[in-house]
């Protein structure tokens, strides 16, 4: 956890990361509930915000926003690059804890790409405790998560038609060998922890979870109407489907329950 907020911290990855303004098709869905709401005065929490690549996208349709990132130089970069959005505002907070934030603030939180994946189960259980704490009754949470089933794709070697990028999916391919217990890989997990390669050199471990598992864990935190987003437009409850999909993030949007 403290390499990865040095990481974070780090000038250089800022920087890149200032550069970056995609957004994914799970978070489109978002948007267009936004702009269903646009004419009601909503409240957007946005975790692990970093250098404000989901910023530019959410806070236009609404009221009050507020990023939050437990890097300082992440937020610095967020304070400089928004100035002008009076109604924005970025706090340095550990999602884990976040008393400033008062109960029931917000209408809409988002914890955006797998920045969950980084924190050990309880962490995760608590980090979600507080998630309920401050979002309304019947307010909407969204975020993203590595998917455990689709840990087997970690193991396979796939070399790229692409020449230029053979050398990095051997070192992708063979550093997860040397760096995690391949039995454990193996087997089913419901919460898994494997320094993947994934952009962080394997300095650090991300989270894998059983889809499932995450949703009975939403429930009994007190979650209901979780759902997993399929794409733009389509979302499904259904588990057995869920239990089945295997893409490498899945994105969860679910309702507050008090």
């Amino acid at each position: 956890m403290k390499i990865n907020k040095e990481i974070y911290s780090n000038k250089a990855v800022v920087k890149k990361y200032s550069a970056e303004n995609f957004i994914f098709p799970q978070e489109v869905f978002l948007i267009n509930k936004l702009e269903e709401l646009a004419t009601k005065d909503i409240t957007f929490i946005d975790l692990g915000v970093g250098a404000g690549r989901t910023t530019n996208h959410f806070y236009k349709y609404c009221h009050k926003y507020i990023g939050i990132d437990y890097s300082e130089t992440m937020i610095k970069e967020c304070l400089n690059k928004f100035k002008d959005a009076k109604h924005c505002s970025f706090l340095c907070l550990d999602a884990c804890n976040m008393d400033s934030i008062m109960d029931s603030s917000s209408d809409i939180t988002l914890f955006s790409f797998n920045g969950i994946d980084y924190v050990n189960l309880n962490k995760r259980r608590k980090i979600l405790k507080e998630i309920k704490r401050i979002t309304k009754k019947g307010g909407t949470f969204l975020f993203s998560t590595h998917n455990s089933n689709s840990i087997s794709s970690l193991l396979k070697l796939n070399l790229p038609k692409n020449p230029l990028k053979i050398l990095s999916s051997l070192y992708k391919y063979f550093g997860i060998r040397f760096y995690n217990d391949l039995k454990s890989m193996s087997r089913k997990n419901h919460f898994i922890q494997i320094a993947d390669g994934d952009s962080n050199n394997f300095n650090y471990r991300t989270a894998y979870i059983n889809p499932i598992f995450q949703i009975k864990m939403l429930e009994e935190i007190g979650f209901k109407d979780i759902k997993v987003i399929l794409n733009e437009i389509e979302t499904t409850g259904d588990q057995e489907i869920i239990e089945k999909l295997n893409n490498p993030w899945l994105h969860f949007i679910c309702k507050i329950e008090k």
